[in-house]
């Protein structure tokens, strides 16, 4: 498989940061789930240091002290976390954003069609974690796919 590589440009999240350091200001773009390889399936479910976790805040200098690691740990807290920082990162791009840190811009793109459907509460909770843990089965079918 081919990996195209495409700059990430100037992106005000302050989480994120050390994320696009860390890729050397790159993210991966997998041009549809297909060629996803189980590689790289392992490498975006991996969990990633606390300084590249994703940490959720209510809002603008509002820490909620909740952070996720992998995609998975990701998945447990949008069960939990409350509407108002969904919302508010949701409208942020921060989701999407940071899945694309993870290697995972078919997942960002998802994201960014729940953002725009424009849900709220509970209704933004469910397409977050409908789409999140369609995402996380599948790329663990194909990690798994590789193990037998």
């Amino acid at each position: 498989m081919t990996s195209i590589v495409k700059q990430v440009g100037h992106v005000n999240h302050v989480f994120l940061w050390a994320s696009i350091n860390y890729l050397g200001g790159r993210s991966f773009y997998m041009p549809n789930s297909s060629r996803t390889s189980s590689g790289r399936a392992s490498a975006i479910l991996r969990e990633v240091p606390s300084e590249k976790a994703f940490f959720f805040y209510r809002g603008v200098d509002t820490p909620l002290n909740i952070s996720a690691r992998s995609l998975n740990e990701f998945l447990e807290r949008i069960t939990t976390v409350e509407p108002a920082s969904l919302a508010f990162h949701s409208e942020r791009r921060d989701f999407e954003s940071w899945v694309s840190m993870l290697g995972d811009d078919d997942l960002a793109k998802k994201l960014a069609g729940v953002r725009g459907s424009r849900l709220r509460d509970e209704p933004l909770r469910a397409r977050l974690y409908n789409t999140t843990k369609n995402r996380v089965e599948q790329l663990s079918r194909l990690r798994m796919s590789a193990s037998r």
